[in-house]
């Protein structure tokens, strides 16, 4: 794994914990982890997760994974 993926990698899983931990909005929770382009993030998050932010946020904490 190269760093830049394994820097994308970590950004999504801090992002996760935001979404699971807060009621922040998904907007809120793409700058705080340093995507300033919130599309980007939603592409992002769907790569590396197969679903997109507000899904993942809507999930029970057992499904998420």
């Amino acid at each position: 794994m190269t760093f830049t993926a394994m820097v994308k990698k970590l950004l999504i899983a801090n992002a996760c914990r935001l979404l699971a931990q807060t009621d922040d909005p998904i907007a809120s929770v793409s700058l705080g982890v340093g995507y300033s382009n919130l599309a980007n993030f939603n592409r992002r998050f769907y790569a590396e997760l197969d679903m997109t932010p507000s899904r993942y946020r809507r999930l029970d904490a057992d499904d998420r994974p």
